[in-house]
């Protein structure tokens, strides 16, 4: 009989520590993710309470994969806390996301917003599975992480270019070029924003980094994000889109600097000074680049204005931003009340400040505090350094990327389902964290 009172030829004992039944669990948990990404146009909860909708699309009831996550969650509890007996650490993050989702949940209960009300609990287990899916051994988590990572991010990427290739039959129906706003996705033909179907890219083009640390042991992973990346480019481009346009470099530039931190100091003098050397050219070219821009060289300020990368105020002066501290500001004049229901001003364009609008400032301050502790947790990982601490070169460029994307579009909230993306990679760096330093020298 071993500590906790079972006997080790027990079937309970027997199952908890078997690697086969592990091995299940995991992937069963890895095939729910791809699943759902794919088909996540599928899922839904709204024809529950409005049967109306159903006849307009086929559905897939979200809750069947609340339950797999509830299963897998309750299998890595007892296999890791009661039969391995690991320590338990309080979460204070996940304990304000617990709270603050319920106490949106009370307020949709009483708004009479029921689809909205199951998240209360669903948003949290993508939370949960993030830290526990994972693991606790240090050697064989990130392996892990990148399993599971890559389950999500390659479903979401092909229903994306299944997406994209059905913009392709409006192209001879009503217009000469791809859509730019709105068109039907692949599986329902329900109308989405190309914002919306932009999502499905961000773990492939954050994964550029990752990919190139990467590219001596695995050529194939490579060349597969990087076809993954151009695709991504391609229809960007012809669906005007810039999201993907500006996460690409931006993914480059956060792998640079975290793999400069983690290797300046193996590096050579002469190798400091080639870095330095291009460094300083390549900021001397943007510059050129932007001086030529402003003062019209060529008519190129002209030629940008014309273009789609102008649209809404451009990037630096979207008018996301203005729309966000208006509603920021209505968000404070009406703390308890939607202030577009009861003034009709415009709605913000942001994920959380959406909930703020909806449930009142006191759900907008948890959530922001809930941010603060995630981005807490991403400092924490990119600045350790250890053997294995090489997985926050696929972590930290999506993390920062989906936190922008939330930032800048409503989506987290008008879909929930698409911010569990999100805090599936949170949860899997606070358990990084956690672990960061038991048995290593940093």
């Amino acid at each position: 009989m071993d500590k906790n009172g079972l006997k080790e030829n027990s079937i309970v004992y027997r199952f908890f520590t078997s690697a086969k039944a592990e091995a299940f669990i995991f992937s069963l948990l890895c095939a729910t993710l791809f699943t759902c990404g794919l088909c996540h146009w599928l899922l839904d909860l709204t024809y529950k309470y409005y049967p109306e909708h159903a006849g307009q699309s086929f559905y897939v009831d979200f809750t069947w994969v609340f339950w797999i996550l509830v299963v897998v969650v309750l299998y890595y509890l007892v296999k890791d806390y009661f039969i391995s007996k690991r320590i338990v650490k309080f979460d204070f993050a996940l304990a304000i996301l617990i709270q603050t989702m319920v106490l949106q949940g009370v307020i949709a209960y009483h708004d009479q917003m029921y689809p909205m009300i199951p998240y209360t609990w669903i948003l949290p287990m993508a939370y949960l599975i993030g830290k526990l899916a994972v693991g606790s051994d240090l050697s064989k988590m990130n392996q892990r992480i990148v399993i599971i990572y890559f389950s999500v991010a390659v479903g979401l990427f092909a229903v994306t270019m299944l997406d994209f290739y059905n913009a392709t039959k409006y192209i001879t129906c009503f217009l000469t070029d791809f859509p730019t706003g709105v068109w039907g996705v692949f599986w329902t033909e329900d109308w989405h924003n190309r914002c919306t179907m932009e999502y499905g890219l961000i773990m492939i083009t954050t994964s550029i980094g990752y990919a190139m640390f990467k590219a001596k042991e695995n050529k194939v992973a490579l060349i597969l994000i990087l076809i993954g990346n151009i695709l991504a480019q391609f229809f960007g481009y012809k669906t005007q889109g810039r999201e993907n346009l500006v996460l690409l470099p931006l993914s480059i530039m956060i792998f640079v600097a975290l793999y400069l931190f983690d290797n300046w100091k193996g590096l050579s003098n002469k190798q400091r000074k080639y870095f330095f050397r291009g460094f300083g050219c390549l900021i001397a070219l943007v510059c050129i680049g932007l001086l030529m821009v402003v003062l019209n060289v060529h008519g190129l300020y002209d030629r940008y204005a014309s273009s789609y990368l102008a649209d809404d105020g451009g990037i630096l002066k979207n008018v996301r931003f203005s729309m966000d501290w208006n509603g920021f500001k209505a968000m404070l004049q009406h703390p308890l009340e939607d202030y577009e229901l009861l003034e009709g001003y415009e709605k913000p364009h942001s994920m959380l400040l959406e909930y703020g609008r909806v449930h009142g400032l006191t759900v907008y301050i948890g959530l922001v505090i809930f941010r603060i502790l995630l981005i807490k947790d991403a400092v924490i990982l990119a600045l350790t350094k250890n053997k294995y601490s090489w997985i926050k070169y696929l972590l930290i460029p999506t993390f920062i990327a989906q936190n922008l994307y939330y930032s800048m579009e409503p989506n987290g909230y008008a879909l929930r389902y698409l911010w569990m993306p999100g805090l599936l990679v949170s949860g899997m760096i606070r358990a990084w964290n956690d672990r960061r330093n038991i048995g290593l020298v940093s």
